[in-house]
């Protein structure tokens, strides 16, 4: 939808698509109104495959969104006036691409995680953004594959090193790229209420929590861990909680490894399964 408005005197004018409209200002609102539904609706059509978590009042905090073959998608993050703060592409073709949220207790997004890889590279992508409670910006941390790496100016040599001579091969030596491999940790909440699920990072020394909120038969990613060419359980990394939204003294929750066997969503990414039960 490509458009823009201008004031002639008292009178909105409205470019749409090369066509110049006048509008009266009791329809501006209502016209602004119908761009935000349509600029939405085109998004869902192009991304019908979507997970949300959501503010505790209701309104949609976060939305990881795919096209119909699971291959190209968005993640996106809303203030509670419903306004896009944070957009990123998600992608399961050629490597991955890959947002992991964290929440503060009311549900709004606190920190985002964004992870790229080629398929079969070296180079990857790192980008972590950090969030106050109103759904503002607070910092960004840049991190990536050419940072680890001496950059020469023109015009500048670096200083010779000394090498032991080692004796000619004898075969022509290869090298191979170790690929990206990622392992996904979805829980699944079979409780009949609302659960807020935890993943805490073991024997780290910073401490690192990932936080999701499920609905009642709600499946959702809440962690992956990317790896060289080896896939990870993720309970062995991670330590996997749960607690009722409401009452969450009275109602004992536990994560377990679902009955569903792991499975593969590419050649590089595979799926880990757990459920929330209750403890009678």
């Amino acid at each position: 939808m490509r458009g823009s408005y201008f004031f002639k005197g008292t009178i909105p004018i409205v470019w749409l698509f090369g066509i110049k409209i006048e509008l009266a200002l009791t329809m501006t609102r209502t016209f602004t109104l119908l761009l935000f539904i349509l600029s939405h609706s085109v998004f869902a059509q192009k991304y019908p495959k979507c997970s949300y978590t959501y503010f505790k009042g209701g309104k949609i905090a976060t939305s990881q969104c795919f096209d119909p073959d699971n291959r190209w998608g968005q993640a996106r993050a809303f203030n509670k006036a419903g306004e896009v703060i944070y957009e990123k592409e998600l992608r399961h073709i050629a490597g991955h691409s890959s947002v992991t949220f964290s929440f503060f207790e009311n549900g709004g997004v606190r920190k985002a995680e964004w992870s790229s890889a080629p398929d079969a590279g070296i180079q990857w992508y790192h980008t972590t953004t950090w969030f106050s409670e109103d759904g503002k910006v607070e910092k960004e941390d840049h991190n990536n594959w050419d940072d680890h790496h001496v950059t020469v100016p023109p015009g500048r040599q670096l200083p010779p090193t000394t090498k032991t001579p080692r004796p000619a091969p004898t075969k022509t030596e290869t090298m191979e790229c170790a690929a990206i491999w990622v392992s996904e940790c979805w829980i699944t909440n079979t409780a009949p209420y609302s659960v807020i699920v935890s993943a805490s990072r073991k024997g780290g020394k910073m401490i690192e929590t990932h936080t999701i909120t499920l609905r009642p038969r709600q499946s959702m990613k809440i962690v992956e861990m990317p790896g060289a060419q080896m896939f990870n359980e993720p309970s062995a990394f991670y330590e996997l909680t749960a607690k009722s939204v409401k009452s969450p003294a009275s109602r004992k929750l536990i994560v377990l490894p679902s009955s569903r066997l792991p499975e593969n969503n590419s050649p590089t990414v595979r799926r880990y399964y757990y459920d929330i039960k209750r403890i009678i």
